[in-house]
């Protein structure tokens, strides 16, 4: 039998070519220290699962997000899945659980896993949404000089904005939003962030240090 990425890697090739790379958004990188979250995270997180009643958090760890997606408006019901004990979860192994949900999150998980397991991960999220069902995604940016390598030593898969988005396409999402986000630590850095972009393009690598992947099942 055929590995989740041999079964789907020729179709993620293949969606290379229609990847448009999408501007880069400033964020502040203590965004979610504001009252209420502000900036392209929150924004697009809240616009995303603004018509969910049921979230699944894949991979919640410390389940921080329950609590910033309350300050961000979001009233769905949460539960939270993940492997780790430090912390109580409604769901273990994700690729057990079959009740649907409006809203799957995988924030800053994949890029712990080996490829085959994220490949399996977010076909079996497209599996458990419904019609307008919404899939969340994020990691570290690969084409970033150091975010990938330096945020976290358990990192094994970068994941390249193309084949995500030719992933969530491929396991059958219909609109596929990748949203490029460069955070800074300061107004200084903020200032100095264009002078970073043009700087980045001549070098040949991405000031985005994260990638947000909004993706969503046909209505």
């Amino acid at each position: 039998m055929p590995s989740p990425v041999e079964r789907r890697y020729w179709e993620i090739v293949g969606h290379r070519a229609s990847y448009a790379r999408p501007r880069v958004e400033t964020s502040a990188a203590a965004w979610r220290r504001d009252e209420p979250p502000s900036g392209p995270w929150a924004t697009h997180v809240a616009a995303a699962l603004r018509s969910s009643r049921t979230i699944l958090d894949v991979g919640a760890g410390d389940r921080a997000w329950e609590g910033l997606l309350r300050r961000m408006g979001v009233t769905a019901a949460y539960r939270s899945c993940d492997t780790e004990t430090a912390h109580v979860h409604e769901e273990r192994e994700f690729l057990a659980v079959r009740e649907p949900v409006d809203a799957v999150l995988m924030l800053d998980l994949l890029e712990h896993l080996d490829a085959d397991t994220g490949v399996a991960f977010v076909e079996h999220a497209c599996g458990l949404l419904g019609p307008g069902g919404v899939l969340l995604l994020s990691t570290p940016n690969p084409a970033h000089p150091t975010s990938y390598q330096a945020s976290d030593f358990t990192h094994v898969r970068p994941w390249p904005a193309a084949d995500l988005r030719g992933l969530c396409v491929g396991v059958g999402f219909d609109r596929v939003d990748v949203h490029r986000i460069q955070h800074v630590v300061s107004r200084a850095h903020a200032a100095r962030a264009p002078l970073q972009r043009a700087l980045a393009r001549v070098l040949g690598v991405d000031p985005a240090d994260h990638l947000l992947v909004v993706a969503r099942r046909p209505a």
